[in-house]
């Protein structure tokens, strides 16, 4: 479909001294993509153009050895134009988006035993199409569509080291919504390392919330969709060989979603129903000299659809755009302490 991405990242810093450092993330990307449609009804010439920056200056500051603070604010822009959309409805739109960000977090080490972590998050999005030229004919239709949401959230997090090897982590996170309300979300994990083989064993348990986002709402032109919600829990075994130069790890993950949001065979956005993923992740990870690493990791994903919500996906249906088997492999090598550079596929 004649697609192209061009991108750009820069993430500079200063350190004053050892405990401070300033910094900020520079982005910027330009993506251009041919919309062909079908071949039974061909639009070789649909084009959908993104072009988006951000800035996010941050803060590390360490008060003192047993407490740190972390501030980020980020802000960015995104532009999306899309002509031509010879959809025969809509035409041509183009759409603004603007997203503000700021995420504060602080670890506090009363003992050695216990770290508390906590913080605050906030976000503002507003997002605007302009569609001039909408067709009129099945009554009045708007020629501009926005979107404006706010989350407030703060959270907490214990982790606890009551004797050598386990770790016990429990946390919670409260967020408001101002188009969904309140919401409160958990987490708990744990894992053992077992000196004698070198073998650590892990597993947790979690839920999730999230919101359709302004894009959902906007292009799917569906300002009724529900939040996803979630509940999932995994477990694992990391091994590492040869004096730590090689780890190998694998770990089985499921998940129980409702709410689901995708698309139907007219590219709306609506409530799928209930789903569940599942499958297993593998990793290999080997360090053969000091400053060379590679990385190859394997992920089955069995995601279905366990409810009938959306007669366009009946019950049982494989959920679509996930990918059964996916593969990732990288190389990196770190040039005189101070340059790495990466190579990756997938």
């Amino acid at each position: 479909n004649q697609y192209r991405n061009t991108a750009a990242i820069a993430d500079v810093g200063w350190s004053p001294n050892d405990q401070l450092r300033i910094g900020s993330l520079f982005t910027y990307s330009l993506s251009d993509t041919g919309n062909p449609n079908t071949i039974f009804n061909p639009k070789p010439i649909d084009n959908f153009l993104t072009e988006r920056w951000l800035i996010g200056p941050h803060v590390d500051w360490k008060a003192t050895d047993w407490w740190e603070h972390k501030i980020i604010f980020s802000y960015d822009h995104e532009r999306q134009l899309n002509d031509p959309n010879q959809d025969g409805f809509v035409g041509p739109t183009r759409a603004l988006f603007e997203r503000t960000t700021i995420d504060y977090q602080n670890d506090l080490r009363p003992t050695s035993w216990l770290t508390l972590t906590s913080g605050f998050f906030y976000s503002r999005v507003n997002a605007g199409q302009e569609r001039p030229f909408v067709l009129q004919i099945f009554g009045p239709q708007p020629t501009f569509v926005s979107d404006h949401t706010q989350e407030t959230a703060g959270f907490l997090q214990a982790t606890l080291t009551p004797v050598k090897n386990l770790i016990f982590v429990a946390g919670g996170r409260f967020d408001h919504f101002n188009q969904f309300g309140d919401v409160w979300t958990y987490r708990f994990a744990g894992s053992y390392k077992i000196d004698k083989t070198d073998t650590t064993l892990h597993s947790s348990v979690a839920t999730g919330f999230s919101p359709p986002s302004s894009q959902d709402k906007i292009f799917g032109m569906n300002f009724g969709l529900r939040p996803e919600k979630d509940l999932g829990w995994d477990a694992g075994i990391e091994q590492r060989l040869w004096e730590n130069r090689v780890t190998i790890g694998a770990t089985y993950f499921h998940n129980d979603l409702s709410n689901l949001i995708g698309f139907n065979g007219l590219f709306e956005t609506l409530n799928l129903g209930a789903a569940r993923t599942q499958g297993i992740e593998t990793e290999l990870r080997a360090q053969p000299i000091v400053d060379l690493v590679f990385t190859a990791s394997y992920t089955y994903l069995d995601a279905e659809k366990t409810s009938a919500s959306d007669i366009s996906q009946p019950q049982g249906a494989r959920l679509p755009r996930r990918p059964r088997n996916e593969v990732y492999l990288s190389a990196s090598y770190l040039w005189w302490k101070k340059l790495r550079t990466t190579i990756a596929a997938k």
